[in-house]
Order: C-alpha cells, then structure tokens, then sequence
C-alpha cells in the first residue's frame, strides 16, 4: 500500500513537471514578438522617382488626341467654296458673307472640343490616377493575417508624412548653436510600442555637435506618443538642422 502511494506521487509530480515546462516554452514564444523596422531615409528617395514618372506619362498622352481633330477643319470648308464659285455671281456675294460668319464659329467650336478633349483637363484626370495610386497604400485594410512587411509598407504610407511634419515642426533650434554656426544631420532610431509610447531611443548618426543630437531626441520625446503601429515598429529617422 506504501509503494502505491510512493509510485502515485512520483508519477503526479512528473507530470506536473512537465506541464510547468509547457507553459514556460509557449508564453516565451508568445512575448518574444520582434518588433519592425522602418527606415525613413530610405523613403524619401523613392518618392520623387514616382512623381517624375506621372509627370511624363501626363505630358504624353495629351499630344496623341490632337492629330485626327485637325482634319475635319481643314477637309470642310473646300467643297464650300468650290460650291458657291460654280453658281452666279450674285449668289456668290450673297453667300461670302453668310460664310464669313458661319465658318468660323464652326471651325471655332471643334477646335474648342479637341482642345477639351485633348488639353489640360486629360494632364490633370492623369495627375489625379497617379496621386490615387500612390496613396492606395493608406487604406489598405486590416483584416487578416499581415506579415511584418506588409505591416512596415502600410505604417509607412499611412504615417510617413505625419510623424516627419510634426518632428520638424516641433524641432528647436539651440541659440548656442545658431551663434556659433552649428548644423548638422542627425539619424535617430527609437520603437513605437503598440501604444504609440516611444521607447529605446538613440542617436544612429551623430551631427558632430552634441547639443544637435540631444535637441532632436528631446523633440522626439516630446512629440510622443505617435500613430498606434500593427505591431511595435522600430523607427529610422533622420533630422537636419541648417541655418538659413
């Protein structure tokens, strides 16, 4: 009866043993999510190389309309004339000026149209495709599963702008480096919790003054909290300080 109870209280504990080791292995795989990283010096490159890209493509395809618009205007006043030279004199004076005042209201009208259909209306409806196109990125929507480059592509095009406005807009200027002439770029690298809190912030790249690199992390600071990212995102950002 005493080795029953020995064996049944070996056998409890092994178990519970291993279920404590369990436990252990699945909240450290659960807790050790890597956060993202998102390097905004690297999108402000890529920008412009877009926007050139619309600019050519607007200012070709209004050239293409204009060719067959001319032809209708130049092929219908001839046999007009010819019409009126074949009849009397007296119908060609009475004619003259019913067609000075006809014709150019007509050849007016369709230059009108294909200058409409061909113009600045079809460069800015171009304009607009690419600025639609662009921004699609924004409102990409959240349901699923989305992959931590996914995640860094929609974070960026959602709150690239806005984070990099207010860092700038909110950035002071020490009067110690203003009189001494200091400027500078400062990389700054930090992680938006899934809060929006920052936390773990640095100076990547230092601007060679010290007094530079400490105004840009105190802006930052200052700033917080940002936009709530999917998952927490390390954030690269470069800050300049230059006199004007």
């Amino acid at each position: 009866m005493d080795s029953q109870v020995k064996w049944y209280g070996i056998s409890l504990g092994l178990h519970v043993g291993l279920l404590c080791v369990v436990l252990l292995f699945a909240g450290s795989a659960l807790t050790s999510v890597p956060p993202i990283s998102i390097d905004f010096t690297l999108a402000t490159t890529t920008m412009p190389e877009r926007q050139q890209g619309a600019q050519q493509r607007a200012d070709i395809q209004p050239q293409q309309p204009q060719k067959p618009a001319n032809q209708p205007v130049s092929a219908q006043p001839k046999p007009v004339q010819q019409k009126q030279l074949q009849t009397t004199p007296q119908t060609v004076a009475a004619a003259a000026p019913h067609t000075a005042a006809v014709m150019p209201p007509d050849t007016q009208a369709v230059n009108a149209v294909s200058e409409s259909s061909s113009g600045t209306p079809t460069a800015r409806g171009a304009a607009n495709i690419v600025t639609h196109s662009v921004s699609q990125p924004a409102v990409i929507s959240s349901g699923g599963t989305v992959s931590s480059g996914q995640a860094q592509q929609r974070y960026r095009a959602q709150h690239f702008t806005y984070i990099r406005d207010l860092i700038m807009s909110h950035l002071t200027y020490p009067q110690l480096a203003r009189r001494r002439g200091w400027s500078g770029r400062v990389v700054l690298a930090f992680v938006v919790a899934e809060d929006g809190s920052v936390r773990s912030i640095h100076v990547k790249e230092g601007s060679g003054h010290t007094l530079l690199d400490n105004s840009a992390v105190e802006t930052v600071k200052g700033v917080a909290p940002f936009p709530k990212p999917p998952v927490a995102a390390e954030i690269i950002m470069p800050v300049v300080f230059r006199l004007e």
